[in-house]
């Protein structure tokens, strides 16, 4: 059947692969968005960072503070759109949410989905790696405030 339809299956899977790139640019105008915030926290934060210095509060562990805040905001963002990706999925799968032309001789009625744990895995690592890349200018320049 793939031999028959071997046109069919590879548009398929570039099909999948612009839809992962799709997400990817969308995820990083996200860590943009992400990179300003923390940087914005920073500035904000100037002066509770010295006070902290001044009570032993190192450099590293100002990095710390905003990789984890970033790693943070990543995984709640990431984790919320897993689920509601995931919920979206079930949906479509038991109630056919995307409905197909009903006048053409299609095998299924609905638009066809499956949920693959090593396509969630895949979106999860992404996330988290951006979130760690953005959190490294703003976690530097925090630990440069503390004098």
């Amino acid at each position: 059947r793939v031999e028959q339809r071997e046109a069919f299956f590879r548009i398929m899977r570039s099909e999948k692969f612009i839809s992962y790139v799709i997400l990817f640019f969308i995820l990083l105008v996200a860590a943009a968005n992400t990179i300003a915030s923390l940087y914005l926290l920073m500035l904000e934060k100037k002066k509770d960072l010295n006070v902290m210095a001044s009570m032993g509060f190192t450099r590293n562990d100002a990095r710390k503070i905003f990789v984890f805040e970033s790693l943070l905001l990543a995984l709640s963002g990431g984790g919320a759109g897993i689920l509601l990706g995931m919920t979206l999925t079930w949906l479509q799968q038991n109630f056919g949410l995307l409905t197909l032309n009903q006048n053409a001789a299609f095998i299924y009625q609905s638009y066809p989905v499956e949920l693959r744990i090593g396509d969630v895995l895949l979106v999860l690592a992404t996330v988290l790696i951006l979130g760690l890349i953005t959190s490294l200018y703003p976690a530097k320049k925090a630990a440069e405030q503390i004098v």
